[in-house]
């Protein structure tokens, strides 16, 4: 049977509270590390003219999971570090922005905000991004090679209500980014992302797996556990997600 074994940040939360109510025996769910307290620190590391290296902690799962009996059915899913387009744009200070993205031309542009190039958005998004970009190569390399799988994040939460809930005290100057240039952001980001994983021979999971998103492209409000996260529902149609994609690769080797 194969063994999926999945670690990362606060979006993996989504997938261990689905694993409670899991009852399929089509392959072993685990996840030894979730959460920002599990996983603490950088997702990379590079001392001088040394190669990069994955977390120590990545590095301990890499090794544990290597070594069992089981390894060569199992497969490693991260889920770390996926809220770069959050980080980014999820505010603005004082000013909203937008920029035209070709592949969504029915998205349009936000009347009165400050347009900005769309090169000069990917060139920023990228930049966030730069701890993801070395780690893919890294992880391409280590083990579980072409078994490694990335996972993004859930499609954005259209309720702009709830994402200004976010806003705290002390930060009365942030604007929350219209909900149409969230959207923007979060494809910007998984197309970055895919990029890294196809240049590296790797499979990118775009966290919209089927049964998550609304007409528009935004994440069910049943799914949504707040302004960033899937809740349990959402976890549970990953979960789906994932077991389906690794027994078609095995049915088809």
């Amino acid at each position: 049977m194969p063994v999926i074994v999945i670690f990362g940040h606060s979006h993996a939360l989504a997938v261990k509270n689905a694993l409670k109510h899991w009852n399929s025996s089509k392959v072993e769910f685990e996840i030894p590390v979730s959460g920002t307290k599990e996983f603490p620190g950088r997702l990379i590391y590079k001392h001088g003219k040394q190669k990069v290296r994955p977390s120590p902690i990545v590095t301990s799962i890499i090794n544990r999971y290597s070594k069992q009996t089981y390894s060569e059915d199992t497969w490693l899913v991260s889920m770390a570090h996926g809220n770069y387009y959050n980080q980014f744009g999820m505010f603005a200070e004082n000013r909203i922005f937008d920029f035209v993205f070709d592949e969504l031309p029915q998205l349009g542009l936000e009347p009165g905000a400050d347009y900005l190039p769309y090169n000069s958005v990917k060139a920023a998004l990228e930049n966030s991004m730069t701890p993801l970009k070395s780690y893919v190569p890294a992880m391409a390399k280590s083990y579980f090679g072409n078994r490694f799988i990335i996972v993004g994040p859930p499609p954005p939460v259209g309720d702009d209500e709830l994402v200004a809930k976010r806003i705290q005290t002390g930060q009365e100057n942030l604007r929350v980014t219209p909900k149409a240039v969230r959207l923007k952001l979060w494809y910007l980001q998984n197309k970055i992302a895919k990029s890294y994983c196809d240049n590296a021979g790797i499979h990118y999971f775009n966290g919209a797996v089927d049964g998550t998103f609304d007409k528009d492209g935004f994440l069910l409000d049943e799914q949504v556990k707040d302004c960033v996260h899937g809740n349990h529902i959402y976890g549970q149609k990953l979960l789906e997600s994932l077991q389906n994609y690794v027994l078609n690769i095995k049915a088809n080797k």
